[in-house]
């Protein structure tokens, strides 16, 4: 049973306590954020409605309990609830909790404004007791305390030490003031400010659209200094606002996605495609030069023999001349019936076995995509449904995520319904169903057909499934 489902003075309860342990244990295993800070904002809630003196005697457990709550939900926490973790909670998490902290005030940090950081280290250290075992690590990403800016170095040399020449001195001086001229490169600030106010005019939020902007800055800043890595800031951006997402689906994620991307390529410099290479020309045929009268020969079959320029050889005599000239004629001659001559048909059969077919061609995989809550809903299987706890229980929790859903649009509630019953959970529900109707058995019988039920379905969870398709209509 989700933490959220426990209300009032059942809190209160020893029974209680341990269930709200095993949940949260679920919550570390799957690192689900979300889910950490709806319940640690739900335990808060509940038990600030209770007197002082009931709640005294369970305060250490709940105190233990919200703060590993809040240690896996740190990047969405208010600046409030990150004093209130460092301050008060601390001496009641286990060591597990160690990298949630170093790892989740990092990325909480990375997501303020960048004027405000430093005055929120220094406030954060000072909540942070030195005697802690966990204050190591949480000092490492705060700073020492005490920890003084480096020194200005001296310059190493005068502005006019005699170095340069006059005209060096010159082109020097030249190269300074284009490189000042050069257009500045757009820094994070620049980029977190308009990409947000961009997502929020296609988001169809019903959110404020500072509250929108804050949190999208707060975002893809994380991103862009690459805190968060693609597919979480796509997981963060799907989910509902009111869990610390920004709540985009379908084409408004896809868009948002395709935004930063661009936005990461600039400031990180996108790679640039390498330069086609030259080709390369082949060098002219050898031409072989006959000893014998100068006279120069092609390496082709179909070549006609040309007499040597006048240049390259000595003077000619007139009987030398007409001997060179007949020789250049009968080889003229010769050559031309060649082509005219075909030579037998070859007898052997081509070989074949040597011929390797080509490759087939690879398919570009698809990158992976976040899943968001309507298509986990489509996912759901038997074991899923098991794993949620009792029927009762897992009936519960898949409700109180249809509700999530229409807390933030119908739509996104619809969807979700409309998934759910294309689940395998259901498929094998409307199977058990089918085969107790059409084979006319009672449904125990089809229960403990295998053929029928291979999951092994029970009684309690077939009519549990029922009652849950009939609140989706």
């Amino acid at each position: 049973m989700p933490i959220t489902q426990y209300t009032g003075k059942t809190l209160l309860q020893k029974e209680t306590i341990d269930r709200i342990q095993k949940e949260v244990n679920a919550l570390l295993s799957n690192k689900d954020v979300a889910g950490a800070y709806l319940a640690s904002q739900h335990v808060k809630r509940e038990l600030s409605s209770l007197e002082k003196e009931e709640v005294a005697a369970v305060l250490p457990a709940y105190r233990s309990v919200s703060g590993t709550l809040k240690a896996l939900a740190l990047p969405v926490l208010s600046e409030e609830d990150v004093k209130g973790l460092l301050e008060n909670n601390l001496e009641f998490l286990d060591t597990r909790s160690e990298p949630l902290l170093v790892s989740g005030l990092s990325a909480w940090l990375a997501s303020q404004p960048d004027e405000r950081q430093e005055e929120q280290k220094a406030l954060l250290r000072s909540r942070v007791d030195p005697e802690s075992p966990f204050a190591p690590g949480i000092l490492s990403v705060l700073g020492a305390r005490g920890q003084q800016p480096p020194a200005s170095r001296a310059p190493v040399a005068p502005d006019h030490d005699g170095f340069f020449a006059p005209d060096e001195l010159a082109e020097v001086s030249g190269g300074a003031q284009k490189a000042g001229r050069i257009t500045r490169v757009p820094s994070v600030s620049d980029e977190t400010d308009s990409i947000s106010r961009t997502l929020f005019s296609f988001s169809g939020s019903r959110e404020s659209e500072e509250a929108f902007a804050a949190r999208a800055r707060a975002l893809v800043r994380s991103r862009l200094r690459d805190i968060r890595t693609a597919a979480q800031f796509a997981d963060y951006a799907a989910r509902p606002f009111a869990a610390g997402g920004l709540g985009l689906s379908g084409e408004p994620l896809s868009a948002a996605e395709r935004i930063v991307k661009e936005a990461y390529g600039r400031l990180h410099g996108a790679p640039s495609a390498a330069a086609p290479r030259g080709e390369s020309v082949s060098a002219p045929p050898n031409r072989r030069v006959a000893a014998a009268g100068g006279v120069e020969r092609s390496s082709g079959p179909d070549a006609v023999p040309k007499a040597a320029p006048p240049s390259q050889g000595a003077p000619k005599t007139g009987k030398a001349q007409e001997e060179l000239s007949a020789l250049i004629t009968k080889g003229t001659a010769g050559r031309a019936e060649e082509p005219s001559r075909r030579g037998p048909s070859p007898t052997t059969k081509p070989r074949l076995d040597d011929v390797t077919p080509m490759r087939p061609m690879r398919e570009q995989p698809f990158a992976p995509r976040a899943m968001g809550l309507s298509d986990e809903l489509g996912t759901v299987t038997l074991a899923d449904f098991r794993s949620l706890g009792d029927p009762g229980a897992a009936r519960q929790a898949i409700l109180g995520k249809i509700a999530t859903l229409g807390g933030e649009s119908v739509a996104q509630k619809l969807t979700g319904m409309r998934s759910l019953r294309k689940s395998p959970l259901f498929q094998t529900y409307l199977a058990v169903g089918d085969s107790a109707l059409s084979g006319g058995k009672k449904l125990s019988g089809a229960l403990a057909d295998p053929m029928a039920n291979p999951e092994g379905m029970t009684e309690d969870e077939f009519f549990t499934i029922a009652d849950l398709a009939g609140k989706l209509k």
